[in-house]
């Protein structure tokens, strides 16, 4: 390698090592005239074509540039995670920067000014804890042995990662701080207040710009060129959310339905993973978005069961699979910002169910009244009214009974031990899936 090329990759990988060490006062701003070769580097690299890398284990994310992809992997060390330059020869990597939990602020404090001075760069604290941007101590390649296209990608690199770490960001375990978005993916854009005046803008995504269904759901916060994601549905550990775009305008609402006097976002998928749709309620509580409910029901509704002034939601979860199936319907309780089933609940709902039957029947004494509350009682596992219904009704069944022509009259009568087996395993379900006691415990 010429002289010159070498002098030329020492002054650029200075300035890259640290530049408030070799050029004091300049660790923002990169200055043409700092170095030939970093100025080339420079030229048409920024962090407009950005990604986000999180590291969820450690709580933060950086924005990296597009055009690192498939050029650097990360390792887990004992202080951290460490960034390396891939080589092609095997076993061969060089060090670009590692992020480390250096300690406490004042172990930072009592750190060595030198090594804050040429090594290292607080990024941050949480929770008592100092994160810093450890540089390497030396030159990671020979340049008398690398190619020189692999030294100067690798001191590119070093350059570039300047940029990098005013994006650092701290997270939580479940959702990203920032996100750059590919606008040609945005599905739908739009912006909503909350109750506490903050505006937010909810983004639908879809990874594949060819698909006609979105796939996820994110929020921000100040929507800005730099975006600060609150909420992404993909980061929730929770499939995505099929719906058509055709179908997108009217498949969710931002409104109070269950009267508490903050507005929850609903969504309705296209309901093709499941005999019923699922459905999506995110609420906000304390400028953050949390799901409240993901589940696969016909309808959602709320009442206050329980006279408490907080109102349960319910509503079919299983559809009839034949005609004498009357389905499944579930009671959800809200506990600690989310809606669990509750089995007591949803027993009771059936036996107002069957009271609202029985007072239809008693009103208007019908065929078609008694079949229906027949079926409620059978719904219930409620064998003594079964068994004292068909006893005193018996005169009024009997021309039905053995008609074909009337089987839709009296099809739950006709199928009570078929129904009585089935809501039997349903209620079994009931008793073993009860989230609300659990999470009282």
């Amino acid at each position: 390698m010429k002289i010159k090329q070498y002098v030329i990759l020492i002054l650029g990988f200075c300035l890259a090592l640290n530049l408030t060490g070799c050029n004091k006062g300049s660790s923002e701003t990169l200055q043409a005239e700092d170095s030939l070769y970093i100025s080339e580097s420079q030229e048409g690299n920024s962090l407009e074509g950005s990604y986000v890398y999180e590291n969820v284990e450690m709580g933060f994310s950086l924005e990296m540039p597009r055009t690192w992809e498939g050029k650097f992997f990360t390792e887990k060390t004992q202080e951290g995670v460490s960034f390396y330059h891939k080589n092609k020869k095997e076993g061969l990597h060089a060090e670009l920067f590692s992020i480390y939990i250096f300690g406490t602020e004042g172990d930072w404090e009592n750190a060595s000014p030198e090594f804050k001075e040429y090594h290292a760069l607080e990024l941050g604290v949480r929770e008592g804890m100092v994160y810093v941007r450890v540089r390497p101590s030396d030159f990671q390649y020979n340049p008398e042995e690398e190619e020189e296209s692999v030294i100067r990608e690798y001191e590119s690199m070093l350059v570039e990662s300047n940029l990098i770490f005013d994006s650092f960001r701290f997270i939580n375990e479940k959702n990203p701080s920032v996100e750059q978005s590919d606008p040609s993916k945005v599905v739908l854009e739009e912006e909503f207040v909350t109750e506490d005046g903050l505006t937010y803008t909810l983004v639908l995504n879809r990874s594949d710009i060819e698909s006609e269904y979105y796939d996820n759901i994110r929020i921000y916060k100040e929507y800005t060129s730099k975006k600060e994601c609150v909420f992404d549905l993909q980061s929730q550990d929770f499939n995505i959310l099929g719906v058509k775009l055709d179908e997108v305008p009217a498949f969710y609402t931002y409104e109070d339905q269950n009267k508490d006097g903050i507005k929850e976002l609903y969504f309705t998928e296209s309901g093709l993973l499941s005999d019923y749709p699922r459905r999506l309620i995110i609420g906000y509580f304390n400028e953050t978005f949390e799901i409240m409910f993901f589940r696969p029901i016909y309808k959602i509704e709320y009442q206050d069961f329980d006279g408490d002034g907080s109102m349960e939601l319910f509503g079919e979860t299983i559809p009839g699979q034949v005609s004498y199936d009357m389905g499944f319907e579930e009671v959800f309780r809200l506990q600690n910002n989310k809606y669990y089933h509750a089995a007591v609940a949803t027993k009771e709902f059936a036996d107002l169910m069957q009271e609202e039957a029985l007072k239809r029947f008693n009103k208007e004494r019908s065929i078609k009244n008694l079949n229906y509350l027949i079926g409620r009682y059978a719904y219930s596992n409620d064998l003594e009214s079964i068994d004292r219904l068909l006893l005193e009704n018996e005169q009024m069944m009997a021309p039905y009974i053995e008609n074909p022509d009337y089987y839709e009259d009296v099809m739950y009568i006709s199928n009570i031990f078929s129904m009585i087996e089935m809501y039997e395993e349903r209620w079994q379900w009931n008793h073993d899936n009860d989230e609300s006691l659990a999470v009282s415990e």
